[in-house]
């Protein structure tokens, strides 16, 4: 949540890595807010085969997982959240969400980004944002959610933790953009 802190230059390896700067699994959250170091941003430059920023990863290997997300949000109206410059080998270049659909149960996966920025991320498919789904037994497929600027589904405020809109005038304010698929 502070200023001057960033998550960058890390590195996922392998074909099946996910979250090459942060990966949030099975019954975890995190709460973004920093605007990063300098014009950089808070997740930059990051690496791995799927989610090369952030990847949201229910896998209900904990007993009682409910929930995983990810809540971006600007706290510093002229310089947004930023999820910049990170690569996937396979999908999500910024962010991945994917749930967990078992036999009985459905794990859901959230990520959600208030006045933020998400530029120049490189993906094979889903070259900013990728949101998958998984099929249970039943032949069902649930999928993982994604929201921009609209809150996050069945979750509190983000302004307990200093979440402000950001300046339409300022660079990237409520951007994605600039992401390439390839």
């Amino acid at each position: 949540l502070q200023d001057r802190t960033q998550i960058s230059s890390n590195t996922a390896i392998g074909v099946d890595s996910v979250g090459g700067g942060l990966a949030v699994l099975g019954k975890a959250s995190a709460d973004i807010g920093s605007p990063g170091s300098g014009v950089i941003g808070a997740i930059y430059d990051n690496e791995a085969g799927s989610g090369g920023g952030i990847a949201v990863v229910n896998d209900a290997a904990v007993s009682g997982t409910y929930a995983t997300f990810v809540r971006l949000f600007t706290t510093d109206a002229n310089r947004p959240v930023r999820v910049h410059g990170n690569r996937a080998r396979r999908v999500g270049g910024a962010i991945l969400v994917r749930p967990f659909n078992g036999e009985l149960d459905f794990f859901p996966a959230q990520a959600c980004v208030e006045s933020g920025r998400i530029d120049t991320n490189t993906a094979q498919e889903g070259a900013a944002i990728y949101v998958d789904t998984d099929e249970s037994l039943s032949q069902q497929n649930l999928g993982g959610t994604f929201t921009f600027n609209a809150g996050c589904i069945g979750l509190p405020s983000t302004a307990e933790q200093g979440s402000i809109p950001c300046n339409p005038t300022a660079t990237g304010c409520n951007r994605i953009e600039h992401n390439m698929a390839r």
